[in-house]
C-alpha cells in the first residue's frame, strides 16, 4: 500500500493570512522536492495571484513538485445540478409527462449545497493525490462557511443512513408488486440507492481523512482581541464536531511576547514575523519549515 499524503487544514478568520502561509509552506516543500498539492475551496481566494500566475484554468503546475488550484464552486456546482437533474428525469419520468420539471430546478436553492460542493473538491483532489503527493495543503474559507462545511460532514453521516434505509422500504414494497423480482435485483437497478451508496463512500473517505493522524488541523490567528476571540470560538465548535485543532500559528506578529489567553495554553504555538517583499508577503524560510518539525515530528 502507497503512503498517504501529510494533509495539512489551515483554519482562521478571513484577513489572517491562511493563504499567504499556506502559499509559502508549499512553495517552500517543493523546493526541498516533496510533490505538493495546494487546494483553495475559498470563493474568494487569492492563490494565484500570490504566484503571479493569470487564472486561465482552475489547476496550475507552480514547478516540477507543486500544483496549486482553486477550486472552481460555481462550475463544480452546476456540474452536479445538471448530473442530478438527469438522475431525476431518468428516474421519474413522469413528472416530466405531468409537466412538473420545474420542481427538479429547485436543487439549485437546496441549504448546505455550497457546503457540499466544497467537501466534493476535496474529496476528489484527495482521491486523485494521494498516491503520488508527500503533501495535501487546503486552504479553507472564513469561520462560518468552513464550520458549515465541517457541520455537514457530520450530519451527512446520519442522513445517509436514514435515507437508505427508507429507500430499501421502498423497495420492499415494490417487491410485493412483481414476484419476479428480488431484493437484490432491485437494490441493482434503482439509481437512488447508487447515489446514497456512492455518497456514503464520499463522506467515509472524508471522515477518514479528517480523523487521520497524518491530518493535522492548524489555526492562523492575528495577535488581536478579535482574530483571538475567534480562534477560541473555532476551537470550540471543531471540539463539537471532533476534529481536533493540532497547531496555532499567531500571524503578523512584531515580537514574541504575545498575550495569548489560557485558552491556548495546551496547543503548539509558534510566530510568524512578515517579510514585506515587493507586492507580496513572504517569510523567513526557517519558520515557515519550523510548521512542518513542529506537526509531524
Amino acid at each position: 500500500m502507497l503512503p498517504e499524503p501529510k494533509t495539512i487544514v489551515f483554519v482562521g478568520k478571513g484577513g489572517v493570512g491562511k493563504t499567504t502561509i499556506s502559499s509559502n509552506l508549499s512553495l517552500s516543500l517543493s523546493e526541498e522536492k516533496k510533490p505538493t498539492y495546494l487546494l483553495s475551496i475559498d470563493p474568494a481566494s487569492n492563490l494565484f495571484d500570490f504566484f503571479y500566475i493569470t487564472k486561465d484554468t482552475s489547476i496550475k503546475s507552480i514547478n516540477k513538485y507543486l500544483t496549486i488550484e482553486e477550486c472552481d464552486l460555481e462550475s463544480k456546482m452546476n456540474k452536479e445540478i445538471n448530473k442530478t437533474l438527469n438522475n431525476m428525469k431518468a428516474q421519474y419520468k413522469y413528472l416530466t409527462v405531468l409537466n412538473l420539471e420545474h420542481l427538479f430546478k429547485a436543487i439549485k436553492y437546496s441549504p448546505g449545497l455550497n457546503e457540499y460542493i466544497s467537501l466534493l473538491a476535496i474529496y476528489e483532489v484527495y482521491i486523485k493525490i494521494k498516491n503520488n503527493n508527500d503533501y495535501f495543503l487546503i486552504d479553507t474559507p472564513p469561520t462560518g462557511l468552513l464550520l458549515n462545511i465541517l457541520s455537514l460532514l457530520k450530519t451527512s453521516t446520519l442522513w445517509l443512513k436514514q435515507l437508505i434505509d427508507l429507500r430499501e422500504k421502498i423497495i420492499d414494497k415494490r417487491l410485493f408488486l412483481d414476484h419476479l423480482k428480488t431484493k437484490e435485483s432491485l437494490n441493482k437497478k434503482d439509481i437512488p440507492i447508487k447515489i446514497l451508496k456512492n455518497e456514503v463512500n464520499i463522506v467515509d473517505s472524508l471522515n477518514k481523512l479528517f480523523t487521520n493522524n497524518l491530518t493535522k488541523f492548524c489555526l492562523i490567528i492575528n495577535n488581536d482581541n478579535l482574530s483571538i476571540k475567534e480562534g477560541e470560538y473555532i476551537i470550540s465548535k471543531c471540539k463539537d464536531l471532533d476534529i481536533s485543532i493540532d497547531f496555532i500559528i499567531v500571524n503578523k506578529t512584531k515580537n514574541k511576547n504575545i498575550g495569548l489567553p489560557k485558552t491556548f495554553k495546551n496547543y503548539k504555538v509558534c510566530t510568524l514575523p512578515q517579510i514585506e517583499s515587493g507586492n507580496n508577503i513572504i517569510f523567513n524560510t526557517a519558520n515557515i519549515k519550523n510548521i512542518i518539525d513542529l506537526l509531524y515530528y
